[in-house]
């Protein structure tokens, strides 16, 4: 017998941008490319497809929207 539903990441309890533990980190590390980014590089525009995956291990960022 299920015990309710399954959340998913729509869910709104979900966070977006969740504090990963040093294991998960080191897990999603073993499969990814480590790559230093410069102060004001925009990763990703709105409207953009095939987005890699980001984890972002040092501050300070900051996520812009231009309306």
């Amino acid at each position: 017998m299920s015990s309710g539903p399954t959340p998913s990441v729509l869910d709104a309890g979900t966070q977006m941008f969740p504090d990963l533990t040093p294991a998960q980190i080191e897990r999603i590390r073993s499969g990814s490319k480590l790559r230093r980014v410069e102060a004001g590089e925009i990763l990703f525009r709105p409207g953009d497809t095939g987005v890699p995956f980001f984890v972002l291990l040092s501050e300070p960022w900051k996520l812009c929207s231009r309306a």
